[in-house]
């Protein structure tokens, strides 16, 4: 059902903002998440870079960079049931500090590379806070995410390029028409 309600949301809502705000209330919503992020790639910096945020009431809003950094480099999803402990995010200082018990982090991959991320945690004690197939629920919803961004993405790209051959357009028509003008201007200074 979960799934079900990505796709079609994937189908209804135009604005990436709003869509990957959904996938993201999905994702939590489903697992127990107390917050969840999405990651993604800034053209600039070459990071990925917090985009969506989600935090519960009485949580605290917890970024770690060290497991988000892990999935960019491994390409891989992630699930920690104890991120404190879990050697693969050793000298982690945001996770200490932030308390952050259970992750869940998969790389959003549609067609071609990874274009950022999405991140779970939860503050909870329970050993058992997430599972192998809210890892699976999770990778299924980043890959949903990933092919909407990548669909926007080139969406985009067309537009400019619409833009840029309109502006050529006018910019040959305009020329052409200064040309003509030019000619009789110059047919009229021949014959004064």
């Amino acid at each position: 059902g979960v799934l079900y309600d990505a796709f079609r949301a994937s189908r209804e809502i135009g604005d990436l903002d709003e869509l990957l705000g959904r996938l993201l209330d999905l994702a939590m919503r489903t697992t127990g998440a107390d917050c969840g992020s999405v990651f993604l790639d800034d053209a600039a910096s070459g990071d990925w870079l917090p985009h969506i945020r989600r935090t519960g009431a009485d949580k605290p809003a917890a970024i770690s960079r060290t497991i988000v950094d892990y999935v960019k480099r491994e390409r891989v999803g992630v699930l920690a049931t104890d991120a404190g402990m879990d050697n693969r995010f050793a000298g982690g200082e945001s996770i200490a500090r932030h308390g952050i018990r259970s992750v869940i982090a998969v790389p959003l991959t549609g067609r071609h590379d990874p274009v950022g991320a999405l991140v779970l945690e939860t503050f909870a004690d329970g050993v058992d806070a997430f599972s192998d197939d809210h890892l699976t629920l999770a990778a299924a919803l980043a890959h949903q995410a990933a092919l909407v961004v990548e669909e926007n993405r080139w969406y985009v790209q067309m537009l400019n390029a619409g833009k840029l051959a309109a502006v050529g357009q006018a910019m040959a028509s305009l020329s052409h028409h200064i040309k003509n003008i030019m000619h009789g201007v110059r047919f009229g200074s021949d014959l004064v």
